[in-house]
């Protein structure tokens, strides 16, 4: 938490792309310029501080890794922003059939799906499941518990070939 005075302000979109860790990488570089131009007015005087409205100060606290579970009750965009905010650390991850998959990169599907909520919606190529308002997630990086990183694909390919379509997959 910030409550400090504001000498100066700068935004920064987020694409759709961006994770916790691109974000890091891009607003340190933003910080550094920022704060390179900013430091000299605050030595000479020349920057006026703006006291920050105490009512938009808001507290950050720890993520705990149960709030990182991606459940069947939420939508896919639910679902893409906490694999997006999370990664890399502590990092989303679903419960399938009682085993941990983290999840690293997905997003979501132009399509909807009758299915249920927790379905698997995919074929061999694409690794899609199905969320509680019939919108798809696409899960395009994925890491089993004790292996190593797999694209969707790959993942289907070896131990995951065993879902079954159109069936409950998903633990909550």
């Amino acid at each position: 938490m910030d409550a400090g005075d504001i000498f100066a302000q700068q935004t920064l979109p987020i694409l759709p792309e961006d994770n916790a860790k691109t974000l890091f990488d891009k607003l340190s570089l933003l910080g550094r310029d920022l704060l390179l131009k900013t430091l000299p007015k605050i030595a000479d005087g020349t920057v006026s501080r703006r006291v920050q409205n105490e009512k938009e100060v808001v507290f950050s606290p720890n993520i705990p890794k149960s709030k990182a579970q991606l459940t069947k009750t939420m939508t896919a965009l639910q679902a893409s922003r906490l694999v997006r905010a999370l990664n890399p650390d502590p990092g989303a991850y679903l419960m399938i059939q009682g085993k941990r998959l983290k999840v690293w990169q997905a997003n979501v599907a132009e399509d909807h799906t009758s299915l249920p909520a927790g379905c698997l919606v995919s074929n061999k190529k694409r690794f899609a499941l199905s969320f509680a308002d019939a919108t798809v997630l696409n899960l395009t990086e994925v890491q089993p518990m004790g292996k190593r990183r797999l694209s969707a694909s790959d993942f289907l390919n070896g131990q995951g070939s065993h879902y079954p379509l159109g069936e409950t997959i998903i633990d909550d």
